[in-house]
């Protein structure tokens, strides 16, 4: 069997460095690739205008797999080969079976459980 060292500097994968790079750690070189630009959805589709969705700002090239609400999409496959290798969040899979909850950035938590030391907020 082949000994695997741990990092002397105590760096796992995924580090993000002062440029904003993400350093992913790898025994055999570490390599750091640079964060993609950030892609917001610039505004209503018309098509939601009358519908519980329409406050959501939906990226240009997500492609409708419904015609109607609730939102079923999908981004082209080009879109995501020029976004890099992190998909921006305007070009997650969207896939509702209601209306798209309107939650503050400022004050929603997020609660993971399951954890051997609890949960973890």
């Amino acid at each position: 069997a082949v000994a695997v060292e741990e990092p002397v500097d105590g760096v796992r994968d995924g580090k993000i460095q002062e440029d904003g790079s993400i350093l992913l750690s790898t025994i055999v070189e570490p390599m750091s690739l640079k964060m993609p630009e950030r892609q917001d959805g610039q505004e209503v589709d018309a098509r939601d205008e009358d519908s519980p969705d329409k406050w959501v700002k939906r990226h240009k090239d997500m492609v409708r797999l419904t015609g109607r609400h609730p939102f079923n999409s999908e981004p082209p496959l080009k879109s995501l080969q020029e976004a890099g290798w992190i998909t921006p969040p305007s070009l997650h899979v969207v896939r509702n079976h209601g209306a798209v909850p309107q939650l503050a950035w400022e004050t929603h938590k997020l609660s993971i459980e399951g954890f051997p030391k609890g949960p973890k907020e």
